[in-house]
Parts: C-alpha cells; structure tokens; sequence
C-alpha cells in the first residue's frame, strides 16, 4: 500500500500503537513529544525510553485503529 501526499491524522492516534525496532523488539507508544529547542519529535514508550522520530526509518508501526480513539 503506497500512502498518498499530505496524509495527516491527530498525533494522539499514535497514542498505543505499537512500534517494532529492526531487531523486532516491540514498544508501546505512550506518548509523543515535540522538543521544540532542538527541532525533534520524539516517542515516549511504555518502559520510558524516548526515541527520536528521525531514527526510526527502518522502524514499523502497527496501527490499532479505533482503540486509539480517545
């Protein structure tokens, strides 16, 4: 499946989702952060270790869809 230009959704929908590193370690996201100082975006998971989103290229995501909802 290819994604469309400008795809968009509220940031908290990755609130839960679940994120596989390349090495198919698996964390819960609980948060996203945005470090305005540095210009990062970055995921808290469930064991409180922070991610920098631009280091997770070769991540997955798995989506939970409505779950996710608030």
């Amino acid at each position: 499946m290819k994604l469309s230009f400008n795809q968009s959704f509220d940031i908290n929908y990755l609130k839960g989702c679940i994120a596989r590193n390349p090495k198919g370690r698996e964390f819960i996201i609980r948060d996203v952060v945005i470090d305005i100082s540095n210009h990062q975006i970055k995921f808290v998971f469930n064991d409180d270790t922070q991610v920098d989103f631009q280091t997770m290229k070769n991540w997955d995501i798995q989506f939970l869809g409505s779950q996710n909802l608030p």
